[in-house]
């Protein structure tokens, strides 16, 4: 739900989990360690120009929080998960992508 939200909103969207999951789903494919996968999924959080942290327990999610947080990326951290939580700091996210311009693809 909030991935399509963000991308009816002009956002261009990178989902770490679909990252993550989708290559295995291959014949043939090795499944990656997580060691490897994260640096991948930090080179990801570094080239963003803000993340959205959805409420909700993840050691994933920590650490790209908090490399987020060390690389200058802005964060947006839902603090439940409510519809209506996550409608306003989307819309935290878009006014700060606008006031910036930054949002390369406006809907």
């Amino acid at each position: 739900h909030t991935h399509l939200l963000l991308q009816q909103q002009g956002i261009a969207v990178i989902n770490p989990m679909l990252s993550m999951h989708l290559p295995w789903n291959y014949p043939g494919c090795e499944v990656m360690d997580h060691k490897t996968w994260l640096k991948i999924d930090f080179a990801f959080v570094n080239a963003s120009k803000a993340v959205l942290r959805l409420f909700g327990e993840s050691v994933g999610g920590d650490m790209e929080t908090e490399f987020a947080r060390k690389y200058g990326v802005p964060v947006f951290e839902c603090q439940s998960a409510s519809k209506d939580e996550i409608v306003r700091q989307v819309g935290g996210l878009v006014y700060y992508l606008k006031e910036n311009g930054m949002l390369q693809c406006e809907a």
